[in-house]
């Protein structure tokens, strides 16, 4: 994510901002296989990465507002769901230990 300066203790902030991204993939990610049959893997990554960029691009707005940046952390989770599956199959396999 975007690292954001807020002034003053800032730690229940930062906390919020990150619910309100994973607020966004829990709602953007059951739409995924959806968009992905509807119009196919490569241009929905390609449209999602283009929305993801302009809206990390706001956050530099200069006087923006808590509330806003609240509304931009949400859009970016809901389009940085569809990435998800595709970051899970570069995961290794869980080892077993025997």
């Amino acid at each position: 994510g975007v690292a954001v300066s807020l002034p003053g203790n800032s730690k229940a902030m930062n906390l919020a901002l990150g619910c309100w991204v994973m607020l966004g993939v829990c709602i953007g990610l059951p739409f995924t296989p959806w968009a992905c049959r509807t119009w196919g893997a490569s241009t929905v990554c390609a449209v999602c990465l283009v929305i993801d960029l302009v809206a990390i691009l706001l956050m530099t707005w200069p006087g923006i507002k808590i509330q806003q940046i609240y509304a931009i952390r949400f859009v970016v989770g809901f389009f940085e769901a569809p990435f998800l599956p595709y970051l899970q199959e570069w995961l290794p396999p869980p080892r077993k230990d025997t």
